[in-house]
Parts: structure tokens; sequence; C-alpha cells
């Protein structure tokens, strides 16, 4: 079994970093780093994956012939070991017995070229920047706590995240992308073009910006936050766990979700098809989100409201939350309340159909319709506000109803 090398990092007064920075081998030899900075080039064989799992640096650059660099002190050079088994160069510590490492800067940087890359992973503490990526597919894992930094395009992205580095790869232009958040590190992403699926199961945030894809799925399942921004033409998203979701400047046909957690979702932008099945405690703010038809499935304690829709409405209620609609030039508004939840609605509308069996109360008062037909048979009660007839002189009749009928 290979265990890694330890490091102890002494800072007395105002020193060099390096000659701050001493390993120590067998906790009795100790080897100090050297203020002198030297570099070593190494032969390597073929390789197009890289793994890290030492704390240095790596510097990738996806272009040119297959090579290794080693700078940084001189006498701790050679304790950097850098095979190629199979595919994959393989970065790690001289094997020693009885190590620990400390510092707070690292001595040692690897420089590392090949002409294609298809796979990252890093296991240790180092960081690691990727310059100039260009292929069909790329494999990122991140395991340990080194961040990654990417830039380039590829096709198609692939990344596993489950350990507390962050990862930067904002520069990096996918067509295709999946990600599986585990861990506490954040990842940042933007340019993906055709299709993105995230799942996020650990602490870390999701943000994605200046996207342009046909399909946006998000699953969100743990206390990590998701936050999109561009054209999404297609939009899944499953909240089970206690992360928010943001999702800004939509332009879609469809959007789906499906909330049974305490998760915040914030919509804004345009979609001609929503559909919500709630059943959590946490809310939906959609206050800046234009939509054509909706569809609403309410049984939890979480509150929903929606800016403008300007199509039909269909929302069946049974819950604690209440839901608030503006509406513009609306069709058809279909309710039926059971819990304790209250409605209002506002804008104007053909007609309305709405059926309150539970507690909760319809406030349709801003809401100007042309024909209503409210039925109240539970303790809740029905405000609403129709057109009168064109022989009369009033520009609409207000109308109050409970379970005996109408009030006023």
């Amino acid at each position: 079994m290979i265990k890694q090398l330890g490091w102890t990092c002494t800072v007395m007064s105002v020193l060099v970093a390096l000659a701050g920075c001493e390993i120590n081998t067998d906790n009795k030899n100790v080897i100090k780093a050297s203020e002198k900075i030297a570099s070593e080039k190494r032969n390597v064989a073929m390789f197009d994956a890289v793994s890290n799992a030492t704390p240095f640096d790596l510097q990738i650059t996806a272009e040119g012939n297959a090579g290794v660099e080693v700078v940084g002190a001189d006498n701790l050079i050679a304790e950097v070991e850098t095979v190629v088994e199979g595919t994959t160069l393989i970065v790690r510590n001289k094997q020693r017995k009885g190590i620990h490492f400390s510092w707070k800067h690292t001595p040692l940087t690897i420089k590392i070229s090949m002409p294609e890359l298809i796979r990252i992973s890093n296991t240790g503490s180092g960081d690691i920047k990727v310059l100039k990526i260009h292929g069909d597919k790329l494999l990122i894992k991140s395991d340990g706590s080194g961040d990654i930094e990417s830039s380039g395009s590829v096709a198609e992205l692939t990344v596993k995240s489950s350990g507390s580095g962050d990862l930067d790869l904002a520069q990096l232009s996918s067509k295709h992308a999946i990600l599986d958040i585990n861990g506490p590190g954040d990842v940042r992403m933007s340019a993906v073009t055709q299709s993105l699926a995230a799942n996020l199961n650990g602490a870390g945030d999701l943000t994605v910006d200046a996207l342009q894809v046909e399909r946006l799925s998000v699953s969100i399942n743990g206390p990590g936050s998701a936050s999109f921004n561009g054209i999404v033409k297609s939009l899944q998203a499953n909240l089970n766990g206690a992360g928010d979701l943001s999702i800004d400047r939509l332009q879609a046909e469809l959007t789906t979700l499906n909330l049974k957690s305490t998760s915040e979702v914030r919509l804004s932008g345009e979609t001609r098809q929503l559909k919500i099945d709630a059943s959590g405690s946490g809310d939906i703010h959609a206050d800046h989100l234009q939509a054509g038809n909706a569809e609403i499935l309410s049984s939890g304690p979480g509150n929903i409201s929606i800016a403008k829709l300007s199509g039909q409405l269909t929302a069946r209620l049974s819950g604690s939350g209440d839901l608030q609609a503006d509406f513009n030039n609306a069709n058809l508004l279909d309710l039926s309340s059971k819990g304790t939840g209250n409605i209002a609605l506002k804008g104007n509308a053909k007609s309305l159909k709405a059926q309150i069996s539970g507690a909760g109360d319809l406030h349709a008062s801003d809401l100007l319709l042309e024909y209503a037909s409210v039925k109240v048979t539970g303790p809740g009660q029905a405000e609403v506000n129709v057109k009168a007839s064109a022989h009369t002189q009033a520009a609409s009749r207000l109308v109050k109803i409970d379970r005996s009928g109408v009030i006023e």
C-alpha cells in the first residue's frame, strides 16, 4: 500500500515561502525545502488522462507532445513520482512510511502537456489548472480538497464531484454536460449549448451561466443549491432536499417542477407551459415568470406565486399553502380547493370555475371575469368580480359566496 508523504511547514519571521517548508520522512529526519528553484523534465509514455494524488499544483496544457516538468525546490523534486499506467499519468508522492504534510505555500508545481486529454482525477489537495482543451469527451472527477479550473471546449462533459474542492469551468464550453455533485465543493459552469443534466446530493452549489439548451434536467436531493441563467426549451426539476433552485431568463416551451421538500424555487422569464406538483414546505416564487398554460397540484404548506398567466389554469389545492396568480387576458380558470390555503387572483380572464370545499378563501375581487361559476361547500368563502351585463351601467359586480349561497 502506498502511503503519502508528509510535509511540515514552519514559518519563522519573514522567510521565503519555500524556506519555511520541510519534509518529515520518519519523525526523526527532516528534509528542509531548499531556497534554490530548479526544474526537471521527465520522459513519459503517451497518455490521455491525468490523476493527481498529491498536495502539489498541476498545470495541464492539452496540446503539443506528451511531457512532464516538475518545478520547485531542487531537493524536493525527487519526492514526486510521475508514472504512466495504461494511458493515465499518475502524479503521486514518493512511497515512504510514517509521514504527514502541513504547510502554507505549495513548494512544487508539475507542468504537464499532451495532445489529447479525456480524463482528470484529483484526490489530493493540490489545485489543477487545465488550458486549451479541445476534444470530444472530458471526464472531471474531484474527490479531494484541491480546486480544478479548466478552459477550452468539448462536445461531451461529465463531472463527478465528491470532494471539497471547487470546480471553475466557466471558461469551458460544452454541447452536452452531465454533473453529479455529492460533496461540499462548488461548481461553476458556462456556455452549455444542447443539454444539461445535474444531480446535486451534497452541500456543493452549482452555478451555470449562458445556457442555450434544448433540455435542462436538475435534481436536488441535498443542501446544495443550483442557479441557472439562459435559454432553456425544456426544464425538468425535482427537488427533494434543502437546496434552493433559481432560474433566470428562462425561455422554455415546457417547465416541470416537482417539489417535495423545503427547497425554495425562483423562476423568471417565459414558458409556454408550466406544470407544478408541490407537496413540500418550500415556496415557489414565479413573480417574474410569464406563462401560457399552467397545471398546479399543491398538497403541502408551501406557497406558490405566479406573475402572468395568459392561457388556461388548472389548479388542484389540498394543502395549507397559498396560491397567488396574475392573469393577462387568460381563458379558463379551473380551481378546486380542499385545504386551508388561500387563493388570491388578479388581472382579467374570460371564465372561472371554482369549487371550494376547504377552509381556504378565494379572493378574486381584483380579477375581472366575463363569467364565473363558484361552489362553496366548506367553511371557506369566495369573492369574485364579474362584468355586468350590457344593459346595466355598472362596469362589474362584486359577489361574495359562502356555503349558504350568495352573501352579497
